[in-house]
């Protein structure tokens, strides 16, 4: 995570014919909820990719603040000017994912992996009461087998049908197989190429 900065100076208008606490304070509302919002904006138009602004992590902050005319002045109406400094919390989903890899890492089986562009994360809460939001989070992925598809190739040259057939079915991940030669003709052999060039491995997802 990070802290984003931005600062937003406008100004807003009151009609009135003696200025009143309440009118300053009508006024100060709806300044201030014109700028959060355009905080709000360029803070995220400041972000990265993979970049999330945490809402409910926004502080912000005056500056500056003048009236035009003081409280019980006779005025036809009352401006202001205001200067409001936001800050936001940006959370990277990437940086969580990898995170989260590392802490699994001891439960993935051997010979698979979890890549993180597999990995899914959803934030579910956020808790910006101290000084360093707390996260809660959900992650979802699918394990896969490292195949080293050029090492496997080299294993399966000059090989009968029925022995290709046991050596893929060993991989890890390997559920089903299917081996087809080509061309046809070829296939009356019942062995595969001379040449690890000549062999094709395609994997499926299911």
């Amino acid at each position: 995570m990070a802290k984003n900065d931005t600062s937003f100076t406008g100004g807003s208008s009151h009609q009135a014919s003696v200025v009143t606490k309440d009118d300053q304070a009508r006024l100060l509302a709806s300044a201030s909820a014109e700028l959060v919002d355009r905080g709000k904006e360029e803070l995220k138009n400041n972000l990265q990719d993979k970049e999330k602004l945490l809402d409910n992590a926004i502080t912000s902050k005056i500056s500056q603040k003048k009236f035009n005319k003081d409280v019980d002045a006779e005025a036809d109406s009352v401006s202001l000017e205001l200067t409001e400094d936001f800050s936001g919390v940006v959370f990277d989903q990437t940086d969580a994912i990898v995170a989260f890899k590392k802490q699994v890492e001891t439960d993935i089986p051997k010979g698979y992996s979890l890549l993180p562009a597999q990995v899914e994360a959803q934030l579910l809460k956020v808790d910006a009461s101290k000084a360093d939001p707390v996260l809660s989070m959900s992650f979802s992925g699918k394990a896969v087998p490292g195949l080293d598809l050029e090492n496997i190739k080299k294993t399966l040259v000059s090989q009968r049908l029925t022995k290709a057939k046991e050596i893929l079915s060993k991989q890890p991940g390997v559920e089903d197989l299917e081996i087809s030669l080509t061309p046809s003709w070829f296939a009356r052999f019942g062995f595969l190429p001379f040449q690890a060039t000549q062999i094709k491995i395609e994997t499926v997802e299911r």
